[in-house]
């Protein structure tokens, strides 16, 4: 009962955070925050410190939140992870400026912290820059003269509604991620083994006509990056995530190793048998050997599986079950690379190998451009070692860059081309490694794609050209966008889903914004729990969209992936070996790393990988 004549004080319409929690999911549970500034700086008035600290500013009212709790937060290296933890589960939770307000913070504090604000900032919550600037704005909206102040409220209202949609767009993009990890856990995994399928096909109602229970290195490399994502944007308890790689890795260890102790190419998820595809390569005496079933070792595959379990690896450095699984896995294959894969008279890699009638038959091509899906892995093994050094340097002499003209006038920075111009051989190694992090050169290029992708879209749809399954269940690898190609003859028109999902690595809000529009444009391609199909041609002209009747694991695992932050435990990890390079300096080196830089002229090179 209130006693008469006394003011109580008011009660906050939300509930704030007013006490440290011993665990992310508990902060969540603890604040709900609307969109509005004075909120969001009550709530950051308390923030973890990384040291178990409490800490209360006083903000003054007109200052940027970066500004004014940035001098507040003394962040160590736990700090740091447990930060990036909050802001993913923040956004996935449907809470992004609460994570905007403690960007923010780490944006002022960056210098003492160590944290990786680029990454921060572009992919798990870009609307904390625009949060910042909507105090600038309401600040300049002051200085406006009284006869410009309807010009002035409009403009703020412009500035205020822009962050709002693209946290809308960032919420769009991680509720579809989770669905699409709920596919792949629930349709696409052998229970057995607990190894992911290749692929699974789909009836018109999206039911599961049949699976193909064949996979790759690539796969599983994937799936096992994908399971710590899981995890740190709290998809799934850490416990079941740490289960399942403990399961696949104990499988992995049990398949079949070619004598080099690499994979071969495709086995089954269920029990781990080998399986054989048709291959071509050269023998010793230069004849060509055509094989119905080889058994291929691909360097590109085994490559991925390397670097994204260098990752897994990384992200629990404290488990000594979960390392000493992936050092047994992939000490032979950073022993043996070079031998079994680089060819040292044309400095490169060669794409496979097989092994007929105790002969070892090369495949003789190689990955010898920078536009390439193998970009990562040749990057990762160099700096390890298991690769000459200068491998990666001479894929960057033979690059090929273009500038693209828009329909506005204006072209784009320099974009490197690959072989078929499929938007996944661009942002593969975004994903795995976080270039535009520390490379100038690829941050321009991913820029310039986007900005063809979107010139080029067909009802907010972008040009997401990419290799996929084509409706029919045919496979059309030649596929991409023509003006980023070095092949004669490429496909467009295919919109591949995945592609979409890519684009994250870039710029999240764009990808929310366009996978919005595909499904806006063709409902029939997602299916309700599993995911998006592989591809689909859009009609136009009185056209019906016509789906492909795929779902591929490759494609779902890389569109969970795009935009997160999987690759900052690629680098550490490769910073923490002793003697390793690190990354960021061999793109110096190569001469595209953090300084401008000039394309090189593109070598005469016709060999296609």
């Amino acid at each position: 009962m209130h006693t008469s004549g006394i003011r109580q004080p008011k009660r906050p319409k939300h509930r704030l955070l007013v006490s440290l929690p011993s665990h992310p999911r508990e902060f969540i549970q603890q604040t709900s925050l609307p969109p509005d500034r004075s909120s969001v700086a009550r709530a950051t008035s308390r923030v973890w410190s990384g040291h178990d600290k409490l800490v209360s500013p006083t903000p003054k009212k007109t200052a940027p939140v970066a500004q004014w709790l940035a001098p507040q937060m003394s962040l160590g290296s736990s700090g740091s992870r447990v930060l990036s933890q909050l802001l993913v589960t923040l956004e996935n939770r449907g809470r992004p400026w609460a994570g905007a307000a403690l960007l923010a913070c780490a944006v002022g504090c960056s210098a003492s912290s160590g944290i990786d604000t680029a990454k921060l900032g572009e992919r798990q919550c870009v609307q904390a820059q625009a949060f910042v600037s909507r105090d600038v704005s309401k600040a300049e909206s002051r200085d406006v003269s009284k006869h410009d102040s309807r010009d002035a409220a409009s403009t703020t209202r412009a500035t205020i509604a822009e962050p709002r949609r693209a946290a809308a767009a960032i919420r769009q993009l991680r509720r579809l991620q989770a669905e699409v990890w709920h596919g792949v856990q629930t349709q696409m995994v052998a229970p057995e083994t607990g190894l992911v399928y290749d692929r699974i096909r789909l009836h018109a109602d999206h039911s599961v006509a049949e699976r193909s229970f064949q996979t790759s290195p690539t796969n599983i490399g994937l799936q096992l990056a994908a399971l710590v994502e899981a995890e740190e944007r709290g998809l799934m308890p850490k416990a079941i995530a740490r289960e399942q790689i403990h399961k696949a890795l104990r499988s992995i260890d049990a398949l079949e190793k070619d004598p080099n102790g690499f994979l071969y190419n495709w086995f089954d998820a269920r029990d781990g048998r080998t399986r054989g595809s048709p291959a071509s390569g050269v023998d010793a005496q230069g004849d060509v050997v055509r094989v119905p079933e080889a058994r291929v070792v691909s360097s590109v595959d085994n490559g991925n599986f390397f670097v994204a379990l260098e990752g897994v690896r990384d992200a629990y450095a404290e488990d000594p079950e979960i390392t000493v699984l992936i050092d047994k896995l992939l000490s032979p294959m950073r022993a043996n690379f070079e031998r079994a894969f680089y060819d040292p008279e044309f400095g490169a890699i060669r794409i496979a190998y097989f092994h007929h009638d105790g002969q070892k038959i090369e495949i003789p091509y190689h990955y010898s451009r920078l536009g390439s899906e193998a970009r990562a892995a040749i990057a990762v093994l160099e700096a390890e070692g298991a690769l000459p050094p200068g491998t990666f340097s001479r894929i960057v002499t033979r690059v090929d860059f273009t500038e693209v003209a828009l329909q506005n006038g204006q072209k784009t920075p320099p974009i490197v081309k690959a072989w078929d111009g499929g938007v996944f051989q661009f942002l593969l190694a975004e994903v795995l490694l976080g270039e535009r992090s520390f490379s100038t050169t690829m941050r321009r290029s991913s820029d310039g794609l986007l900005a063809v992708m979107r010139d080029r879209a067909q009802d907010g749809v972008p040009a997401a050209y990419s290799a996929s399954d084509v409706p029919g269940n045919r496979y059309r690898g030649a596929a991409g966008i023509c003006d980023l190609s070095e092949a004669d003859k490429v496909t467009e028109g295919v919109v591949t889903p995945h592609a979409v999902f890519l684009m994250a690595a870039v710029d999240p809000v764009a990808a929310g914004q366009s996978l919005q529009a595909l499904k806006a444009k063709a409902p029939e391609i997602w299916a309700p729990g599993i995911g998006p199909r592989d591809g689909i041609i859009l009609g136009s002209g009185g056209n019906p969209n016509q789906s492909s009747d795929t779902v591929l694991a490759l494609d779902q695992l890389m569109s969970l992936l795009a935009g997160g932050g999987f690759d900052r435990h690629v680098r550490a990890r490769i910073r923490s070996l002793s003697g390793a390079s690190s990354i960021e300096a061999l793109y110096e080196r190569a001469g595209i790393g953090p300084s401008l830089h000039t394309p090189p002229e593109s070598a005469a090179d016709t060999s296609r990988f």
